[in-house]
């Protein structure tokens, strides 16, 4: 097979490298914090010194430290902020040195227009001299450019000795670019390691290519990969959007790197986290935004289970009295990054069918029960799947989980359809408060529900959620007002 795949350890291959014995837990990611606490001490440091130095020398007076600590609590804030919002903490701006100062003097400015702001509105300007706060805003900005420089070469330095944890990237590169384009170091300088390595050439054939996406899908889900970055030819637009659209299976952002060509003209690309490259793929949800949503998850769901636990027992009493079988049904799915998992529902047909053998329910089917046709109408069999929310299988809301049958079906027949992989999915979603619920008879009913799915997936907030779980309600309401 014309293809080369690495999936352990490979690191700029024939470059020997000198390495620390240690590793500091710490990635370049998480640097970001720490880096936000020292500017806060910078900040603070600043501004106690200033006005100690200030009453000391010309005002031979003693101060009161904590206004002098609420200044530099706001001034830290608004640079904070600010900075954050301009992706200051990222890898690559922590590298730059320099080339940060102006930004670092931007921000500065605001802040001290702002914290001059603040103080004249709250009339506590009296309080404090304004020499000291004059001496506090100019020591305070020499500091912190001291300080960021004396970071950016810290930081270049511990990567190169290997010294900060690094974020594991899968990298797909064509041989011949890889020959003229050094990956290793420019992932190296963006705080990432590419522990698995997959390449191809322009003989490579498209079977063989084919098989390699598929590989890199494997280990990107089974490794637990931060990114996946790809080193193509720029002149081959047909294979960039082959490989996106194979990558789409993975909850991943993808990165495509410059190629020899268009490296030589780059002069300072905008960073994405800290990697000079373009985004054929951004991640779904951030670390903040996915643990927002899975506390909001656990809430729920307990809240709901503990409320819910009378009308659970009745149920599953009717259930059993009704017809002979189990009370739950229990369901092979895909959940996230397509990844398998038993779903739980109330039984409401006289079968219990799976994978292959499984057809989905239509209306008046015969096979649904009495009690089962008013769970199903009412949605209340869907309830169980609150312990696959609180197993971390599932969310309260996100795109719904089909049968593993109909999982392969329509990911041949509908090129965006693993793109909704991308989040955990939901016991109730965007398509369903939509209309899309329920029987899908038709490929056209089916790609109405994945274009829902995937404006989720694009749009998510947490408002989102709160929005699709109250028109959730609205529409169970209505339904049982219409049984």
């Amino acid at each position: 097979m014309d293809m080369s795949a690495h999936d352990i350890g490979v690191q700029g291959q024939g470059r020997s490298e000198r390495r620390l014995p240690f590793t500091v837990p710490l990635s370049v990611q998480s640097l970001g914090f720490v880096v936000g606490a020292v500017d806060f001490l910078v900040i603070l440091a600043a501004a106690l010194g200033s006005a100690l130095l200030y009453h000391g020398l010309v005002l031979r007076t003693g101060i009161q430290v904590d206004r002098y600590t609420a200044i530099a609590g706001i001034s830290f804030v608004n640079f904070a902020v600010i900075m954050g919002a301009r992706s200051a903490y990222g890898a690559g701006r922590l590298l730059e040195g320099r080339r940060n100062w102006r930004e670092v003097g931007l921000v500065w400015a605001v802040v001290v227009l702002v914290t001059l702001g603040l103080l004249f509105a709250g009339k506590v300007g009296g309080n404090v001299s304004r020499g000291a706060v004059g001496l506090f805003f100019a020591t305070g900005l020499g500091a912190l450019l001291a300080w960021r420089s004396a970071l950016a070469r810290w930081t270049a330095a511990a990567l190169a000795r290997g010294a900060l944890a690094r974020r594991s990237v899968a990298l797909l590169a064509s041989r011949t670019e890889l020959a003229h384009v050094d990956a290793y170091a420019t992932l190296e300088r963006a705080g990432m390691a590419a522990v698995a390595t997959l390449t191809w050439d322009e003989k490579t054939p498209a079977e063989h290519f084919e098989n390699l996406l598929e590989r890199a899908v494997e280990i990107a889900r089974q490794n637990e990969m931060d990114s996946v970055v790809v080193l193509a030819d720029w002149a081959a637009p047909q294979r960039i959007a082959g490989m996106q659209q194979a990558l789409r299976a993975v909850p991943l952002p993808v990165y495509l790197l410059p190629d020899r060509n268009v490296a030589r003209f780059m002069l300072g690309a905008a960073a994405t986290r800290g990697l000079e490259a373009c985004v054929l793929q951004r991640a779904p949800l951030g670390p903040g935004e996915r643990a927002a949503k899975r506390a909001f998850d656990v809430a729920l769901a307990v809240a709901g289970l503990l409320v819910l636990s009378p009308l659970l027992l009745f149920v599953a009493v009717a259930v059993k009295l009704d017809s002979p079988g189990a009370v739950l049904f229990r369901q092979t799915r895909n959940g996230f990054s397509g990844r398998p998992f038993r779903i739980l529902k109330f039984r409401t047909m006289t079968v219990s069918e799976d994978g292959a053998a499984f057809r989905q329910a239509k209306r008046n089917d015969p096979r649904v029960t009495r009690v089962g046709r008013f769970l199903r109408k009412t949605s209340v069999d869907e309830l169980p799947q609150l312990w696959n929310v609180l197993a971390g299988d599932m969310s309260i809301v996100g795109p719904r989980p089909h049968a593993t049958h109909h999982n392969a079906e329509y990911q041949e027949r509908i090129g965006a359809y693993a793109y909704r992989h991308h989040v955990k999915p939901g016991l109730t979603g965007w398509a369903q408060v939509n209309g899309y619920r329920g029987e899908t008879s038709t490929l056209g009913a089916m790609e109405k529900r994945i274009e829902h799915d995937l404006y989720y997936v694009n749009h998510w907030s947490f408002l989102l959620d709160l929005k699709i779980v109250a028109r959730t309600l609205q529409v169970i309401w209505s339904d049982e007002q219409a049984v």
